[in-house]
């Protein structure tokens, strides 16, 4: 599968770098910008994520030709690929959703997806020779090769959106929350449950003992 890359040393976020050639007018089909270390690199919610020499930070962009693209699990897709494409290096994920790929209990990769002007990009970042927090874990693998398989499973995540691709079942396989008890923001409130899965529409589905809530949100705890 094609794609076209971009290297730079250093950036302040990849996924800023795809949106700033976007308002451009450049053409930015399956563009790959890889960092070598970002200065401001971007999370979920608003939050940085730590982006040091030694990690895989790159994000590439998908032209949504057939409006198919803008969906409320986008990210869920990539994760599912990415997990698919580490267990063929006998690393075997979980996915914590919405947007986390765990190892061994830890944080190893985290997946950003923002659509814009008829474009899905999509950043991930994953931890190999950078320096980590104590939450987080690292995968033994050289870079080059963590930095080409990410890729790839982008390149197959982007596949999925044209195929009857079973979101529910794919996921559950790789589940990280699966039958734990957890705690989910959504504001103004939080609700406690058991995680039981997502929907169709990639909505967490938490019992909380009076019904099954489908939801969106932060997971602030995990009991």
């Amino acid at each position: 599968m094609e794609y076209r890359l971009e290297p730079f040393q250093s950036l302040a976020s990849t996924q800023d770098y795809l949106l700033s050639l976007l308002k451009a007018n450049k053409d930015i089909h399956k563009l790959v910008i890889r960092a070598d270390e970002q200065t401001k690199g971007k999370g979920t919610q608003g939050r940085e994520f730590i982006s040091n020499k030694g990690g895989s930070y790159q994000s590439i962009a998908f032209f949504d030709k057939d409006k198919i693209l803008q969906k409320p699990y986008t990210s869920l897709y990539f994760a599912i690929a990415l997990a698919k494409e580490l267990a063929k290096h006998n690393i075997d994920v979980k996915i914590k959703w919405p947007n986390d790929i765990y190892y061994q209990n830890k944080k190893l990769a985290g997946i950003l997806a923002q659509y814009s002007n008829q474009h899905l990009i999509v950043g991930i970042g994953v931890n190999v020779d950078n320096q980590i927090p104590d939450n987080a874990i690292a995968i033994k693998l050289a870079l080059a090769g963590v930095n080409e398989l990410v890729v790839n499973a982008c390149l197959q995540a982007y596949e999925y959106f044209g195929l009857a691709f079973d979101l529910v079942t794919e996921f559950r396989a790789f589940d990280y929350l699966l039958n734990k008890k957890i705690e989910i923001q959504i504001k103004p409130n939080a609700i406690r449950g058991f995680a039981k899965g997502i929907d169709s529409n990639g909505c967490l589905i938490v019992d909380n003992e009076k019904s099954n809530i489908c939801c969106r949100g932060h997971i602030s705890n995990i009991y």
